[in-house]
């Protein structure tokens, strides 16, 4: 196995389209230079070769690279199908030329002009690679143009220089010579490619133009509003732009040498160190940490031998190096961005979009090359170990590691039009705490302690709202100020949840498959919430509900008095409702055992994420279902009304039938609450282990006394 170039995988999608769309498939697993890589002159005439010898046999659209999983359509194979429409013409003419070498009179001594090195042709020309065959005729036509030959070569000399001159005119006006030109004479393309193939092969060439316009305009019209550094060696800086008249932001990257004075001196040791490295050959499978650790390694190894940098910039140029061996130079920053939640691209021929944290949907100007999305697809095959082809267009895959924590999504076709798609959500995006959330306005001081009120009494808090409205963040910010004696076990298909075993607190994580994936398996969730009973949990983190089985085993674990925290998807109360009652085919009654139902709203204008409402659900008298609110948001005061007194709460008057509480005890115990998350709000933010441990304190002396409890919080703050 190797992520690099080579990949001896062959699908079975692409069989089938080799017999329908008559593509040629050349495996190079013999070929001796197949290290130096599909961008190098001897692949490059090796496949013009085939593609030339090949046409008359048969006629081919496209090409598949077995070895590199690549295709080249038509619209790159016309280039040379344009050239080899010359070869013909091209013999001849070299024909002509050994012609006038074997009448020459010094053919058995040293002849003044065969002798010259740069056009002795007594090694075969290679033709078939036509930058290499126009680069040597047009040097070998200059040299002899500025040759002065005496008077017994004068006649070989100028029928030389003609019949090269023919070749030069016979190929200037060629398409793919054109191209080359064009390359030659744009500086900016070098810092994009290794060398003319790589401009021509990645299908990039065609779009330049038209992603630097969009760059400039977008640069005019925009204004920088923030930037950050990102990885711990500071390696990228993240530029955030305001766009006139639209909501999206301009998310660019840039390496720590870009646009600096040192920018070509730190590209060329990149693209130095970069060729050196051999690719690994690996015979399993590894993680994807453990290649960059290795590569960054070896190109530490490299770079410490050849150049004199600080540590720093070794590090950062190895890791640089690593990222682009394994493809993923141009994703890598935005998957180690911490602010950014997810990353999306439609299609092959669109940019990557993103959703950020602070700033919303933000546009990039990054497109992957059809190379690059080739190896994406075969590195979920490797390491989810599942087909991706016309019998399984969709992957899902989750990867976490020391760099990152995602969850990918790849589909193709035929379930997508466009061929391809990508949906990369991060899974280790920054926590937010309760205080983060009480700064961000998401709820205010009365709610948190009513919230905290409903963990410590466990009640169950079940957070509804569509995606990306913080359902999530909301939960794990509660988990974190739970009991530290609580003995919390969690079920999740993808873990979410935050790792508070190192704050000493008891977690007992399952991961699970989903019904929603068509896993018919014992390690289901809904199989996992029914044994909960017998594990003994003080509290239970069920992640997302997704079907009507885990719905219908999450109703069996409150009836049987377990409680905890889970979300669902809905746009409000009502749907919440209609989807358990009609949809999942949850009984009325059952909705009785959900004490607490937080809706979450995102606000698009500024990106803000809320509580809109927190709820009860009641089955009332008549059996039908209503929803009683206990807070509201209120847009016009930007704040929330307190709808109903806490004290009168349905689940308020469940908990004082086994505790002693009358109301004044019970508002002074939520206002000692309210007064501890008011100094969390008015105070600069602390570390999560001394939230933790505040919270700790409270849990403790909230089973103290009172009179306690308020002497801590106010001697704490």
């Amino acid at each position: 196995m190797n992520l690099g170039l080579n990949n001896n995988e062959i699908i079975q999608d692409k069989k089938r389209k080799s017999s329908l769309n008559h593509i040629l498939r050349i495996s190079c697993d013999k070929c001796s230079y197949l290290s130096n890589g599909i961008y190098s002159e001897n692949c490059i005439s090796c496949l013009s070769k085939t593609l030339y010898l090949g046409k008359k046999k048969k006629k081919n659209n496209s090409i598949y690279l077995e070895n590199y999983d690549y295709f080249l359509d038509t619209n790159i194979l016309s280039y040379f199908f344009e050239y080899h429409s010359f070869i013909e013409k091209i013999n001849q003419i070299l024909k002509r030329i050994n012609n006038t070498r074997n009448n020459c009179d010094y053919n058995e001594f040293k002849c003044p002009i065969f002798s010259q090195s740069l056009y002795n042709l007594d090694i075969k020309i290679n033709i078939y690679n036509p930058i290499s065959f126009y680069c040597l005729i047009r040097d070998i036509h200059s040299i002899l143009s500025n040759h002065n030959p005496s008077s017994q070569c004068l006649k070989c000399n100028n029928e030389l220089t003609y019949n090269f001159r023919n070749l030069i005119d016979l190929l200037a006006n060629l398409s793919i010579i054109l191209k080359f030109k064009n390359f030659m004479e744009k500086k900016e393309l070098f810092k994009k490619f290794a060398n003319f193939y790589e401009y021509l092969l990645s299908d990039l060439s065609l779009r330049l133009k038209k992603e630097e316009l969009e760059d400039q305009n977008s640069k005019l019209n925009s204004v920088l509003f923030e930037n950050y550094n990102i990885e711990k060696y500071k390696l990228y800086k993240c530029e955030i732009y305001s766009i006139s008249n639209e909501i999206e932001k301009l998310y660019t990257i840039k390496r720590f040498f870009d646009n600096t004075v040192k920018e070509e001196f730190f590209i060329g040791i990149l693209n130095d160190t970069y060729k050196k490295l051999d690719l690994a050959n690996i015979k399993k499978i590894i993680s994807i940490e453990n290649l960059i650790d290795f590569y960054h390694s070896e190109a530490l190894k490299y770079i410490d031998q050849k150049y004199k940098l600080s540590d720093l910039n070794k590090n950062r140029i190895g890791l640089l190096v690593a990222t682009k061996i394994l493809n993923l130079e141009k994703i890598f920053p935005l998957l180690i961005d911490d602010y950014i939640e997810e990353i999306f691209l439609d299609s092959p021929i669109d940019m990557i979009y993103i959703n950020h944290q602070k700033y919303g949907r933000c546009r990039t100007h990054i497109k992957l090359k059809y190379e690059e999305i080739e190896r994406i697809k075969t590195l979920f095959r490797l390491y989810s170990g599942k087909r991706l082809d016309h019998s399984n267009p969709s992957i899902k895959l989750v990867l976490k590691n020391k760099y990152f924590y995602c969850r990918f999504a790849v589909d193709i076709e035929p379930i997508n039009y466009y061929k391809f798609s990508l949906d990369i959500r991060k899974m280790n995006k920054n926590i937010f705490t309760i205080q983060d959330l009480l700064k961000n306005k998401t709820l205010n001081t009365k709610m948190a302690a009513f919230l905290f009120f409903c963990i410590l009494k466990q009640a169950n808090i079940t957070v509804v709202g569509t995606t990306d409205s913080g359902k999530t963040t909301l939960i794990n910010a509660l988990d974190l100020i739970t009991p530290k004696d609580y003995r919390k076990i969690y079920i999740e298909n993808v873990i979410e949840s935050l790792d508070e075993i190192k704050y000493g607190k008891h977690q007992l994580k399952y991961k699970v498959e989903s019904l929603e994936d068509g896993i018919d398996s014992p390690n289901t969730k809904s199989g996992q919430i029914k044994k909960l009973l017998h594990r003994t949990p003080d509290l239970i983190y069920l992640g997302e509900i997704l079907t009507e089985e885990e719905s219908k085993a999450m109703f069996h674990c409150l009836a049987a008095g377990l409680k905890g925290f889970q979300t669902i998807h809905a746009d409000s109360i009502e749907s919440l409702i209609n989807r358990f009652i009609y949809h999942f085919n949850i009984d009325k009654a059952c909705l009785n055992d959900l004490d607490i139902v937080v809706l979450m709203k995102k606000y698009r204008k500024n990106n803000h994420r809320k509580i809109f409402s927190i709820n009860e659900i009641v089955l009332n008298s008549n059996n039908s279902i209503k929803y009683n609110p206990i807070f509201q948001y209120n847009p016009t005061s930007d704040n929330w009304d307190e709808v109903k007194s806490l004290f009168s709460t349905k689940l308020t008057k469940k908990i004082i039938k086994f505790e002693s509480f009358d109301k004044e005890s019970f508002n002074f115990l939520i206002n000692l609450y309210k007064k501890g998350f008011e100094h969390l709000y008015r105070d600069k933010k602390i570390e999560n282990k001394e939230l933790i441990e505040y919270f700790n304190k409270i849990s403790y002396y909230s089973n103290d006394s009172n009179q306690n409890l308020e002497n801590f919080i106010a001697k704490e703050f």
